[in-house]
C-alpha cells in the first residue's frame, strides 16, 4: 500500500517547514534554562532563639510629711526635694534561650557625674562580676545599689573648688549597668551587650529619674542548610520531551507533504469559476484521463459556444481536470465520434 503525500503549495509548504524548525528553539531554550537552575538551594534555617533584658528599678524614701501617707514611693513619679531622704536602685538582668546552652557573661556598674560641659567624672560602683550557667536555658542577675545624692553634690563642689571652675547648672549622675553575655550551643553561639541606664538629677525643687531603664534584645541563631528545589527535575524532563517532539515535527511534515499546484493558480481558479457558473450542466470525469472519447475533436472558441452546442445536442458537458501541472483543464461534449471541447483557459 503506497503512502500518499499531501500536496501543498511550494511556498506555503516551505514556510511551514521553516516555522516548525524555528519552534524547536522555544522548548530548547526553556530546557537550557531548566538545566541552568540549581537542583538545591541554601536556606538560612532558624536553630534556636534567645532574648535578654535588663531593668533599673528604684524606690524613693521620704522624710515624715503630711503630703504622702507612705514613707516610700515607686518609680515614674515627680519627687519633692525637701521630702526625699534617700534613693535605692535595684538592677535585674535575665538571659533566656529556647534550647539548653552554656551561658557565660559579666556585669559592672559605673556612675558618670556630669556638671556643665567641663566637669565630668566616672566612678566604678560595682566591679566586674562574672556569671554563668553551664547547661541551662536562662541566667538571672539581681542586686541593689544605694544612691547617695548628697555625696555626689559634695563631689561636684569639691571638683569645682579644686579646678577653679564654676559648677554647671543641673548636674546629674548616670548609673550604667554594662552587661556582656555569650551563649554557646552545638549549632551556633552569640554574644550580646546590654547597657541600661538610670539618670539621677542632683538639684531642683522637684526631680524625676530617667534614662534607658528597661532595654530588651532578642534574636535567632541560624545555620545554612541545603534543600532540594521542587519541580526542577520535572521541568527538565518536560522540556526535553517537548524539544524532542518539536524537533521531529518539521521532518515528519516534510516527508508527509509535497509541493503541489498553488491554490491561487489562475488556470485552476478560472476552471473553478466555470464549474460554479455552469454547475447544473457539468459533470466531472476522473482527473488526468489520458484517452477522452470521440475520434474527431472540434475545438470551440469559448465556454459559451460549448454550452450552446450542448443545448442543441441535448448532451451534458464533461469536465476533466489535470492530474498534475502538465495536464489541461478540458470541458467537452460528445456526439457520437465527435468531441466538442473547450480548453481556451489553458
Amino acid at each position: 500500500m503506497g503512502w500518499k503525500r499531501v500536496q501543498i503549495g511550494g511556498h506555503v509548504r516551505l514556510g511551514i517547514i521553516v516555522v516548525l524548525a524555528l519552534l524547536v528553539l522555544v522548548p530548547a531554550g526553556l530546557a537550557y534554562r531548566a538545566f541552568q537552575d540549581p537542583t538545591t538551594k541554601v536556606y538560612r534555617v532558624p536553630v534556636w532563639g534567645w532574648v535578654h533584658w535588663g531593668e533599673w528599678d528604684y524606690s524613693v524614701f521620704l522624710k515624715p510629711n503630711t503630703i504622702h501617707g507612705a514613707g516610700e514611693l515607686g518609680p515614674g513619679l515627680v519627687y519633692y526635694e525637701n521630702l526625699v531622704e534617700g534613693v535605692e536602685a535595684r538592677f535585674s538582668y535575665n538571659f533566656t534561650t529556647d534550647t539548653p546552652a552554656r551561658i557565660e557573661g559579666w556585669y559592672q556598674v559605673t556612675a558618670d557625674l556630669v556638671s556643665g560641659e567641663l566637669l565630668r567624672e566616672r566612678t566604678l560602683i560595682v566591679p566586674r562580676t562574672p556569671f554563668d550557667a553551664r547547661d541551662g536555658s536562662s541566667v538571672n542577675v539581681a542586686f541593689t545599689v544605694p544612691i547617695d545624692r548628697d555625696a555626689h553634690r559634695a563631689r561636684v563642689a569639691e571638683i569645682a573648688e579644686e579646678t577653679g571652675l564654676q559648677a554647671g547648672e543641673d548636674p546629674t549622675v548616670t548609673y550604667t549597668a554594662h552587661v556582656e553575655t555569650e551563649a554557646f550551643t552545638e549549632t551556633g553561639n552569640i554574644r550580646q551587650v546590654l547597657e541600661p541606664t538610670l539618670v539621677v538629677p542632683l538639684t531642683g525643687a522637684t526631680f524625676t529619674l530617667g534614662g534607658d531603664r528597661s532595654p530588651m534584645r532578642n534574636g535567632v541563631v541560624r545555620r545554612d542548610e541545603k534543600r532540594p528545589v521542587l519541580g526542577v527535575n520535572s521541568r527538565r524532563r518536560y522540556m526535553l520531551v517537548a524539544t524532542g517532539i518539536s524537533a521531529i515535527v518539521a521532518p515528519l511534515f516534510a516527508l508527509g507533504t509535497v509541493a503541489g499546484t498553488r491554490r491561487d493558480d489562475p488556470l485552476a481558479r478560472e476552471a473553478r469559476r466555470i464549474r460554479r457558473k455552469y454547475r447544473k450542466r457539468i459533470s466531472e470525469a476522473s482527473p488526468g484521463a489520458s484517452d477522452l472519447p470521440g475520434r474527431e475533436v472540434v475545438p470551440v472558441a469559448s465556454m459559451t459556444d460549448l454550452v450552446r452546442v450542448s443545448e442543441e445536442l441535448l448532451k451534458p458537458i464533461i469536465y476533466c481536470g489535470p492530474a498534475d501541472q502538465r495536464k489541461q483543464h478540458v470541458f467537452y461534449t460528445v456526439d457520437g465520434a465527435t468531441r466538442y471541447q473547450y480548453t481556451g483557459i489553458v
